[in-house]
């Protein structure tokens, strides 16, 4: 919703005869100067004009206004997002200027402060879609998920057929935990726009993750990689997906490839390395995957839990350990970590202390259940009555023997 350099210009100059400049008729001598300045490519003699304006009069709107798109275009952000809030307080239903102090606001994570002013433009124009668009992203970024949704729904009620409002509605029902309505809004978004990529990937992700219905969205991702062949979401979730309905060569296929796409990209080494690992093939590779990833974030516990893996896999208990240890004090991703240790403890002979670890973690992310009801390191646990209480505790079906 960025506003055209020529448009804040003239707006600029619209206000200029709007605004108010206060009893001293100086302020306004010294806006239209700068207006000059301004026009002439002098930004610096443009911000002393409005420097001098506003020691005439602070309440200036229009010579805030001015200097915050001066700093705007200088890369000042944080002073910009600060003169259009100026410009937005001195002078009521200034449009532009709440819009512009709300986008400089979030491009230097002043996320509060764009609320603000995007609750301002909703209320100065409640039947922009835009507006109330922005705002359900500005709300989302913050994590308040329940105004998201009332704004996007708001949005998508202004204009039924934008595909992106729906995917983003589906996006903040996720968030809440509402997955039947997030499919609903994603099946809408494909449905105006079968070409986006957003709404088939976040589509195929819910109906993956907290459905569990691989075989439904197979389908629908071999689709949308003809459509966009290198699009590393299709890749990623096919390999994904094969390796959940047991077509393990066909996933590494699709790890590999999304890999050859985004060679440094974190995550597609990550899920390279657990799929090499759980197949038990290209250790020394999933070694190498692994630690280049913790290399990188050594901060990450998700990255961490995945060297403990590959570390497990292939004998390295010592070492699993160490990783262990490490992502259990970021104390990030416990669920995974505590799961990881559980396959160690396994592996050491700790049985009881290996159902204690999975209990952890299946009481913070149940969908562990299924992982670890395919684990081969888990493989001396498949007897134990309390083992399968655990699982069947959180799967929708008996583990089978």
């Amino acid at each position: 919703m960025r506003l055209h350099p020529g448009v804040i210009i003239a707006t600029a100059a619209l206000w200029l005869a709007g605004c108010s400049h206060g009893p001293d008729p100086r302020a306004l001598e010294h806006v239209q100067k700068a207006k000059v300045e301004y026009r002439e490519g002098d930004l610096e003699a443009a911000a002393e004009e409005l420097t001098t304006a506003l020691s005439y009069n602070p309440d200036c709107a229009s010579a805030h206004f001015l200097l915050g798109v001066i700093y705007d275009e200088e890369g000042m952000l944080i002073e910009a997002a600060r003169e259009y809030g100026e410009a937005a307080a001195a002078e009521e239903g200034f449009f532009d200027a709440h819009l512009l102090a709300a986008e400089a606001s979030e491009k230097v994570g002043f996320y509060e402060d764009a609320l603000v002013h995007y609750r301002a433009l909703a209320a100065l124009r409640p039947g922009s879609a835009d507006v109330a668009n922005s705002l359900g992203a500005c709300c989302f970024r913050m994590g308040d998920y329940e105004e998201a949704a009332e704004a996007w729904t708001r949005a998508i009620s202004l204009t039924p057929n934008f595909a992106p409002g729906h995917a983003n509605l589906g996006s903040a029902y996720w968030r809440l935990g509402d997955y039947d309505a997030a499919l609903a809004e994603f099946e809408k978004a494909l449905e105006i726009n079968p070409a986006s990529a957003m709404a088939r990937a976040k589509l195929c992700y819910t109906l993956m993750t907290n459905m569990r219905a691989y075989g439904e969205a197979i389908p629908v991702l071999v689709e949308g990689l003809t459509m966009h062949p290198d699009d590393i979401r299709f890749l990623s979730l096919l390999g994904l997906a094969y390796s959940e309905v047991g077509q393990q060569e066909v996933a590494r296929g699709y790890h590999e490839a999304a890999l050859a796409v985004e060679p440094d990209h974190l995550e597609l080494m990550g899920n390279l390395a657990l799929h090499y690992a759980f197949m038990g093939v290209e250790l020394e590779r999933a070694v190498d995957l692994a630690e280049e990833a913790v290399e990188r974030r050594p901060e990450s516990s998700l990255h961490l839990s995945t060297l403990a893996y590959v570390y497990v896999r292939d004998g390295r208990l010592e070492q699993a350990r160490e990783a262990i240890d490490e992502g259990l004090a970021l104390g990030e991703e416990m669920a995974t970590v505590r799961y990881v240790e559980s396959l160690l403890l396994a592996q050491e002979g700790e049985e009881e202390a290996a159902l204690d670890a999975l209990a952890d973690a299946l009481e913070t992310d149940g969908l562990i259940a299924y992982r670890a009801a395919r684990e081969p390191l888990l493989a001396c646990l498949r007897d134990d009555p309390d083992f399968r209480a655990l699982l069947e505790g959180k799967m929708e079906t008996p583990l089978s023997d």
